[in-house]
């Protein structure tokens, strides 16, 4: 859309895919980014709203080449074609929510109104767990997953991003998107896992595309949960799931939809899935009872309700 900012139009998403991070909103951004009526630029995560303003970014060293002026994310969508509905997704609009709508306010001005925002949530304590074996399997945290939930619930961390605790407490997030952005929708983790032909097409209807055909590739997962099979294949699952500048480089000379294809295939021979541990769920649950029952409440959705009593058991 075309937004009026310090006495100059500016060309800005129509939507954001806003989290929550390991929920599905790669495999949603990728869906939605496949269909020729939809705009979306290369880089997932830009994280502009999060960290405008900001001379650093809580992020590790290789996550911070991020646009943080208003002149390098507008160039983001230099590409959008004539009547294209352009779109984002970064997962840290979610969990970053009172500085990321603060500066979304800023920028768009009375045409806030007419912003769509898109998140998808997931089971908090299988979501906890999915960043914990990322970042180990990643090699970025040696610790075991009790110590470093110590550390997220005592000391804190200065890579809050990644605190599975706190950023699994949805009902605070999703309220304040409610409240503030009257075009908002939310959906389950389960619901495009289980029936990823209606929520895309939902989506397509939310963001205003006329032609709702689905996209190729509906339904593949990207981006998938799990550890590396094996210590051979550690190095492989490393580089494909910890973000690095080889990979940065990469994205300049090699299409989008062969990146993916190739990170589909080799990570399905490299990753295996590792359930959550009980004592790790009976850590888990009685920190997110309460929240979790109050967002069923919050959404309103009978389909919703069921799958997030699901949660709770």
């Amino acid at each position: 859309m075309k937004v009026l900012h310090n006495d100059r139009k500016v060309t800005l998403p129509d939507f954001l895919i806003v989290g929550a991070m390991r929920s599905g909103t790669t495999s949603l951004y990728v869906y939605l980014n496949n269909h020729r009526a939809i705009f979306m630029p290369s880089l997932k995560e830009p994280q502009f709203f999060s960290y405008l303003g900001e001379k650093c970014s809580p992020h590790p060293p290789e996550i911070r080449s991020t646009p943080w002026n208003l002149e390098d994310y507008v160039r983001l969508f230099k590409h959008a074609r004539p009547g294209q509905i352009i779109g984002e997704a970064s997962t840290s609009y979610l969990y970053i929510y009172q500085r990321t709508q603060k500066n979304i306010m800023a920028i768009y001005g009375e045409q806030v109104t007419n912003l769509k925002i898109i998140g998808i949530l997931r089971n908090p304590i299988e979501r906890a767990w999915s960043i914990y074996t990322l970042k180990k399997q990643g090699g970025g945290w040696k610790k075991d997953f009790f110590t470093i939930a110590r550390e997220f619930e005592i000391e804190g961390s200065q890579y809050q991003y990644y605190n599975f605790l706190t950023s699994g407490l949805f009902f605070d997030q999703v309220k304040a998107y409610l409240e503030i952005f009257p075009l908002t929708r939310f959906f389950l983790f389960e619901e495009l896992i289980s029936e990823p032909d209606r929520v895309v097409r939902e989506c397509l209807n939310f963001v205003g595309v006329t032609d709702v055909s689905l996209p190729p590739g509906i339904g593949k997962v990207h981006n998938l949960s799990g550890v590396a099979r094996s210590m051979a294949v550690a190095p492989i699952y490393r580089f494909l799931f910890e973000r690095n500048q080889t990979k940065n480089l990469l994205k300049v000379f090699i299409p989008q939809v062969i990146r993916e294809g190739v990170k589909r295939w080799v990570g399905y021979r490299v990753v295996k899935k590792e359930p959550v541990p009980s004592e790790v769920k009976e850590y888990l649950l009685p920190k997110y009872a309460a929240d979790l029952r109050r967002l069923a409440d919050l959404l309103q959705n009978e389909r919703q309700r069921k799958i997030i009593e699901g949660w709770l058991k």
